[in-house]
């Protein structure tokens, strides 16, 4: 007997499984309305306790977007449930490292023992990642270096046609007077097209702990990368501090 069919309806309101058709071949086909430049992943459930992630970062297609799950062993099962999430434009929790993120030192600035690293922080900075075990930190075990001048950026993330995006992001920020981080926007050869979007500056910029930043993208109708710049003073030991976490990574 063919398996029973079901839908566990995404309690979002602007999209829900319209149809859900049984194949002939073993197959199940999903279509749902869908937004353009968003992103879809299918999960599937046999209890609608446990959820498997089937497949992820599905274009939309338009106003409508289908999806066809092939079942090795359709008679096996009594019944499968499905759910259609949308995905954020842009997303990074560090968990698998870092794909196409990149560090380096500001231009006309030197060198230091300081540099982005991503993992778990150890002995400075926050206890933990604020999700997981891995973050990105001016240098994951130690405090900073006088004088350093680096950059984090994001991959190339395309904001074109989708309008204005909001990037949200934790940060924990240990910093002294004057010294801290700042976020720009950079086309994808590493022009600068914003400057300065918002400044990070101690003491008053300063986290207790994890601190979730969310922040309004212009309208930029192009591809762009987020960069995240961290700057220091001559200050020395004992004023330099922990530095600048960075740790899930959202554009949506």
């Amino acid at each position: 007997r063919p398996s029973e069919i079901s839908s566990a309806f995404n309690q979002l309101e602007h999209f829900a499984i319209s149809e859900i058709s049984l194949l002939s071949d073993s197959g199940v086909e999903l279509t749902w309305n869908s937004i353009h430049g968003k992103t879809y992943a299918i999960e599937t459930s046999h209890d609608l306790i446990a959820w498997d992630v089937h497949v992820t970062a599905l274009p939309s297609t338009g106003i409508e977007s289908s999806y066809t799950h092939r079942l090795a062993d359709f008679s096996l099962k009594t019944q499968q449930y499905y759910r259609v999430r949308e995905q954020p434009l842009f997303a990074e929790s560090f968990e698998e490292g870092a794909e196409g993120w990149t560090t380096g030192i500001i231009d006309g600035l030197n060198a230091t023992g300081t540099t982005w690293e991503v993992g778990a922080p150890e002995d400075s900075g926050p206890a933990s990642a604020f999700a997981g075990k891995n973050a990105y930190g001016t240098d994951l075990d130690a405090d900073y270096e006088d004088d350093t001048g680096i950059y984090l950026r994001t991959p190339v993330i395309d904001l074109t046609g989708v309008g204005s995006k909001r990037l949200t992001f934790h940060h924990f920020l240990a910093v002294s007077d004057r010294e801290g981080g700042r976020l720009n926007i950079l086309a994808p050869d590493g022009i600068r097209i914003v400057d300065s979007l918002k400044l990070y500056v101690g003491p008053d910029g300063n986290t207790a702990d994890w601190t979730q930043e969310s922040i309004r993208l212009p309208d930029l109708n192009r591809s762009v990368i987020i960069e995240f710049e961290f700057l220091s003073e001559t200050n020395g030991a004992p004023r330099n501090r922990a530095g600048w976490f960075i740790d899930e990574v959202i554009v949506d």
